[in-house]
């Protein structure tokens, strides 16, 4: 040894861990934790602490982990009362509320699907026709002058399925789903 100190930490990577389902009066916490090794960044050996997690498999070698100080530091090892998994994610139910203002070429294709006509916009140049009815080509970026009524019927050439709930979808009165077998369904 040289006598050297060198700054490691705080953070590091989880080498190994074992999981305690039931924590003994002796152990640092008092709910389910894991004991690990942890190789703080700048160490070139490991460290064993306690680990809080939610469960044994957020704890995989080569976890990210991150100290948590107590409230009162006297300098001593102890004063990290635990280690705590990186947060890589957030998982939050989401509610997601549009409310479309719609203004120029929208607003006349709309205007058209509420007369139950189709609209769209030739290009002179490419001679391609867009819908919804667009004010220039994105292709070439010539305006589009020309408005067309198109037929009612055409080609699937893409399509999304979405899995996420619709509040707005009517719901089964039965199993209030809001696609359903039965049919039963309430506005």
């Amino acid at each position: 040894m040289t006598g050297e100190y060198v700054e490691v930490g705080p953070a590091g990577t989880i080498t190994t861990s074992a999981w305690v389902d039931e924590p003994l009066d002796s152990h640092p916490l008092d709910r389910p934790f894991a004991w690990a090794l942890i190789r703080l960044d700048g160490a070139d050996t490991d460290l064993l602490h306690a680990v809080e997690a939610d469960n044994p498999k957020a704890l995989a070698a080569g976890t990210r982990v991150w100290p948590v100080w107590r409230d009162r530091p006297t300098g001593h090892i102890t004063d990290i009362s635990c280690f705590a998994p990186e947060v890589t994610k957030i998982v939050s139910s989401v509610r997601a509320e549009y409310r479309l203002q719609v203004g120029g070429a929208l607003r006349v294709f709309l205007e058209g699907v509420e007369r139950g006509v189709l609209l769209g916009s030739r290009c002179e140049q490419c001679e391609k026709v867009y819908v919804p009815l667009r004010l220039a080509c994105p292709e070439c970026g010539n305006t589009l002058p020309d408005t067309l009524e198109l037929p009612d019927t055409g080609t699937i050439t893409t399509f999304a399925i979405n899995n996420l709930p619709d509040p707005g979808l009517p719901r089964c009165r039965s199993c209030r789903r809001t696609s359903c077998s039965t049919g039963r369904t309430s506005p």
